[in-house]
């Protein structure tokens, strides 16, 4: 089940900018979300998870979109740690990294800032879920 913001988000927005996720139409989706609804067929929510909640639904959203097996076990093993790590100490210098996001039709961005912030304690973060609407 995924986990509303509450005990442990505090220190995510010390290192998450929740108004962005640095992708153009996504960041477009954020300022018209009732365009995107009306005319593209797609909606979002911004959900707080944990780390190990995004690798599970990388995998999930994986598996559904391309019918292969995916876990989130295979979804860690894409992340390069020393990344991660420099991810991480750049998050700790004061930087802001992007929300993370999913869409449901396989595409995420965001696994490596989802090891950083576990690599920083951070029990819950922002994440952008898309969605299709019929």
């Amino acid at each position: 089940m995924l986990e509303k913001a509450g005990r442990g988000h505090e220190n995510a927005l010390r290192y998450i900018d929740p108004t962005t996720t640095a992708t153009p139409m996504f960041d477009n989706m954020l300022e018209n979300p009732d365009y995107f609804l009306k005319n593209k067929g797609k909606s979002f929510e911004i959900i707080w998870m944990s780390p190990s909640q995004y690798f599970e639904m990388c995998a999930r959203n994986r598996e559904e979109y391309t019918g292969k097996y995916a876990s989130a076990l295979n979804e860690r093993s894409m992340v390069d740690d020393i990344r991660a790590r420099q991810y991480a100490n750049l998050m700790e210098g004061g930087t802001y990294f992007p929300m993370p996001n999913i869409d449901e039709y396989g595409g995420q961005e965001g696994r490596h800032r989802a090891r950083a912030l576990e690599m920083l304690g951070v029990t819950r973060f922002p994440v952008m879920r898309i969605k299709q609407v019929d």
